[in-house]
């Protein structure tokens, strides 16, 4: 059996350990992300074959009630594991950024999976994202204090304190996001709910997994309610992050809402970062010339990447998706309970 003792690995070491977990993070992540919208596709088209048969309209089914999405959904929730996995040996600074590597998987996977157009921006797009995540992590600072409870008391012990009214202002805005999605809708207003929740899952993840690598090195952080508060924060912000994911997905291409998804979280993460958990304290000039060029080569790979998709209209699902031989496949079994359903609402 093969233990490794934590205690041995020295700061730097343990970076690029979380780096290489973090790769495998995003690009499962994305393919989950990708084989969940093919699955909302086929069960919409199966929907629309069935409805055109009848001549009538039929309710699209819940998402919850399709296999292949809970597959998919395993998939994803893999690599968000693993994402949490990485965050405690590496800030969320340089996490997401190296997670932009994932829009170039989430890219090629839409191209090949749900055909969706790949264009030169989106060749660009993926050119700049690359290099941005290497500027990320070549010039990064090594080094991490990790984080105790005792710090996260400090943090938020004060009303006063800027992470508490950044977090609040998070959540101010968050439902605000929520309102202005409902009275317009586009692909803006909905991948920017689910990125808003994902800002809370990587800040959440990453005290969580800092604590729980604290532990595993010897000083004890599980025993404490901060811990598990913090815990079940993750929890609730991973379910909504879920519930708006899908409704984005279900609405419009990967190609779009992944890009603004993740934009949102790298920018306001990098906020946190500098604001109250102190990543930059001690970095050169030229590792915060070279931070600040990778994120910017990353935003605007981002733009890149969506521009050619920015003007889709919500829920189309009759273009050049439909015309592909493995979207037209029979299942008569999913049939079949269609038309039991659609007869019963007769």
């Amino acid at each position: 059996m093969i233990t490794i003792n934590l205690r041995t690995f020295k700061i730097s070491e343990l970076f690029y350990v979380g780096i290489v977990i973090e790769l495998f993070a995003t690009v499962i992540q994305n393919v989950g992300m990708n084989l969940q919208k093919l699955a909302h596709h086929r069960q919409q088209m199966r929907i629309d074959r069935v409805s055109q048969s009848f001549q009538t309209t039929l309710r699209t089914p819940n998402y919850c009630q399709n296999f292949q999405w809970w597959v998919a959904l395993f998939i994803f929730i893999v690599g968000i594991v693993l994402d949490f996995v990485a965050l405690a040996f590496i800030p969320s600074t340089v996490s997401l950024p190296v997670g932009s590597i994932g829009l170039c998987v989430s890219v090629i996977c839409a191209h090949f999976w749900l055909h969706e157009k790949f264009s030169v921006f989106d060749l660009i797009g993926t050119v700049l994202s690359v290099g941005g995540a290497w500027c990320v992590i070549g010039f990064s600072n090594k080094t991490m204090e990790l984080m105790t409870v005792q710090k996260l008391s400090l943090m938020f012990g004060s009303v006063k304190s800027s992470a508490v009214w950044f977090f609040c202002g998070l959540i101010v805005a968050w439902i605000i996001s929520v309102v202005v999605s409902y009275k317009w809708k586009s692909a803006v207003s909905y991948a920017l709910i689910p990125g808003m929740c994902g800002v809370f899952t990587v800040l959440l993840g990453g005290v969580v997994g800092q604590l729980t690598l604290n532990t595993f090195k010897g000083n004890m952080q599980m025993d404490t309610y901060q811990y598990w508060l913090c815990i079940i924060g993750l929890v609730v912000a991973l379910l909504i992050l879920n519930n708006y994911l899908q409704r984005a997905l279900g609405a419009y291409d990967n190609t779009i809402v992944t890009p603004i998804y993740f934009c949102v979280i790298l920018i306001i993460s990098v906020l946190s970062g500098i604001l109250f958990f102190k990543y930059f304290t001690n970095i050169t000039t030229v590792q915060g010339c070279m931070f600040g060029l990778g994120i910017v080569l990353i935003i605007i790979g981002c733009v890149f990447l969506s521009i050619n998709h920015i003007h889709q209209n919500q829920l189309n699902f009759t273009g050049h998706l439909n015309q592909k031989d493995e979207f037209q496949n029979i299942d008569t079994i999913q049939d079949i309970n269609i038309v039991e359903e659609l007869n019963k609402g007769k």
